[in-house]
Formats: structure tokens, sequence, C-alpha cells
């Protein structure tokens, strides 16, 4: 068979709803059980793939935190090995070194064919792949656009809307592309925040809301945080670029309330591999409930000891560091629930979020997207757990 057939049969399984004896899992559209989510990675700009002629075009100049690339890699002393990517909904700045990539994570072997489409020669083995500096850019380039597919997906951003309580953007209501800052080392990732975003703590990753129009969200983080494997950057990065859209959703009109943030990253984090899993440095230490994998079983205890604090009591809350230990893995599950059984109505609960005209609290907005007071929704969702979680570890 022509290589360039052999090309196109692997990508159309990359497309398929589920994966077959042998072969893998590929995201599925999250409203429409069995049809495969459709992923839009191109076009793309990135000055390196124009001068390997892997995309034609003109050079172009583009600008991170509103700066010139050139005045932001000062600020992080950085002068060689980096990679600056536009994609249809990110600007992507990287430093990351090379990695070996383990299929490890749930979508791994997919998101491996579609970097396989911008670099054809690179090698897929059994075990996994490896990636030079400027494949792992484009494998976040993938991964980001992969998640923003699916929140979009889901939230039905991706279909045109007349009306609504928002505008309606190409980037979830946002005014301009999210960002995205991966850099190799703390010291980098520093030089940039404490000159352009100044917050006091940056050891853990920052999410940064740039508010004057165009407005954006940022997020910027350091592989040598995590101090981990590739798969738990994955996950930090994935996680965060969560918050950063659901947060986004809709402008960022008013802030979002704990549960449904928090719980949101979770899944997204927890859908790609269950450990190791991430907490945000506003949380305080980890939860030592949830430092194991097996948070369903976990959960599923709390609900038959009745130890399930009722939503009622904690849904206000604004910030993920506000959340106890219990109240992380609720949120989690919660958001699970939401997502998987009701799609529209937490649309509508996130879409009631952005009135700013009748500011509503958590309780009213649950309403307004379920009919029910929070406690009687939780006790909805405590049921779903008592059928859905398994009684014991698989």
């Amino acid at each position: 068979m022509p290589r360039a057939l052999i090309l196109v049969a692997l990508l159309l399984v990359v497309s398929s709803a589920r994966a077959k004896k042998g072969g893998f899992e590929d995201e599925m559209h999250p409203r429409v059980a069995d049809k495969p989510l459709e992923i839009v990675f191109t076009p793309w700009y990135c000055a390196t793939c124009l001068e390997e002629k892997r995309i034609e075009g003109e050079k172009k100049d583009i600008t991170i935190l509103r700066l010139p690339v050139a005045e932001v890699l000062k600020l992080a002393e950085v002068s060689k090995n980096y990679y600056v990517i536009e994609t249809p909904h990110f600007r992507i700045l990287s430093t990351l070194k090379r990695d070996r990539i383990k299929w490890d994570t749930r979508f791994a072997k997919a998101d491996a064919y579609r970097l396989k489409e911008i670099f054809p020669r690179l090698k897929i083995g059994l075990q996994g792949f490896s990636v030079n500096a400027h494949q792992r850019a484009h494998l976040y380039h993938i991964r980001a656009e992969r998640i923003f597919a699916h929140f979009s997906a889901l939230t039905g951003s991706d279909k045109p809307k007349s009306g609504g309580p928002f505008k309606q953007t190409r980037w979830l209501g946002m005014l301009a592309p999210y960002q995205l800052l991966l850099w190799d080392d703390y010291s980098q990732h520093h030089g940039v925040t404490d000159a352009l975003i100044g917050r006091q703590n940056d050891k853990a990753g920052l999410q940064h809301h740039e508010k004057e129009d165009p407005n954006f969200m940022v997020y910027t983080t350091a592989d040598s945080l995590i101090q981990g494997s590739e798969r738990a950057f994955n996950n930090h990065v994935i996680h965060n670029i969560a918050h950063n859209l659901c947060d986004g959703f809709g402008n960022y009109y008013r802030q979002t309330w704990a549960f449904i943030e928090e719980g949101v990253a979770h899944y997204y984090e927890r859908r790609e591999a269950a450990a190791p899993n991430t907490f945000c440095w506003a949380e305080g230490t980890s939860p030592t409930l949830f430092n194991k994998a097996k948070w369903s079983k976990t959960i599923r205890n709390l609900v038959l000891r009745k130890k399930d604090p009722p939503l009622g009591s904690w849904c206000e809350k604004l910030r993920p560091g506000e959340l106890n230990g219990i109240e992380q893995g609720l949120s989690w599950s919660i958001m699970q629930w939401m997502i998987e059984t009701d799609p529209i109505r937490f649309t509508r609960l996130l879409e009631k979020n952005q009135d700013r005209k009748n500011k509503p609290t958590a309780a009213e907005a649950i309403h307004y997207a379920f009919g029910v007071t929070p406690n009687t929704l939780h006790e909805r969702w405590r049921a779903w757990v008592l059928e859905t979680y398994p009684l014991k570890d698989r």
C-alpha cells in the first residue's frame, strides 16, 4: 500500500468511536453518544515549522502577554531552544525539553497520530514515542485543542447561537486566544510572572486573566515545578487549561463558583489519567482522602457513611482554596455527574453565572439550571453515586 494511503488509514483509526482490540481510544462527542469528536488543530503558525516548510505563509509577529516574544524571552533569560505556536484557539510559548511519552494516559495514542500529521517521520513504538523539544511543544498544541474541542462541544459553543446571555466568540466568549506558557525551568517562569503578573506565590503555576480589551486567559507553569513524569506534567497542564476554559466561558464577567471551576478541572485531568492528581497551590495541602487514584470508591464510602456535606452548605464558595478535602473530591464527582448525564443543564448553570444584571447566587443558578435547591440536587447526585460507582476496586 502506498505510504500516503497508509497514513490516511491510520488517521481514520484516530477518528473512530472506540478502540478495537489492540487499538486505542479517542475523544467522543460529550453530547452525542458514539459520535467521534471533531478536533480542529489546524491551521497553526510556528516560525520553526515555516522554516522547515511544514506550513506555508508569511512570517508573522506574535505577542505574548501583550509584548513581543523577544521581550518576554528576555525576562525569562531565554535566548534559544524556544517555540512559539499560534493555534486556532491558543498561543503557546514552550521551552520544554525532549521527553519520552508512554502509553500511560488515556488519549496518548490518538495524540501521537495527530502529532504524526505534523511530523510524518515521528516513530511510534509499542511502548510509546520520543519527542524532541519542537515536537513536544506541538504535542501540547494538540492536547490543548483537544480539550478545547471537548469543552466547546460540551457547552454547545461549537454551534452558532442567536442571542444568549453573552457575546459568542471563537474563544468561548474571550476576545483573544487563550495563552499557555510552558517553561522548562522555574527561573524562566518566575522571571515572567514576577515582571508581568506580579503574584506573590508562583511555585505551582499561575492562572491569570488579562482584563483590558481584548481580554484573554493565561496559564504559565514550569516542568521543573512538577518533578515527576511527563504524565504528571500533562495532568497538571490539562487541569489548568480546564480552569481557564471554565472561567473564560462567557468572557469571565463574574468569578466562577469553586465547586464548578475545581470540579471541571479535576474532571478533565482525571480523564487523562487517574493519577497523579493536581491540587492548586491555593488549596493548601493535598487532601489526604484523594491522594490515590480510586476517587469513586472513596466518594461512595463517604455517601454510605453520610459524611458528604450537602451541597447547599458549600456551593457559594468562590475560591478553590476555600474547599476542604472532602469538598474537592465531591466537586469532581458532582461535575462528572452533570457533564456525563445532563450536559445541557450543566451549560445552563455556567451561562447563569454570566448574568451580570441579576448577579445570582450559586443556589439561584442551580435552581435556574435544574429547577431544584442545591440540597435536592445533592440528593439526586447521591443516588447516582450509589447506582454508578463500584462497590469494590476494579
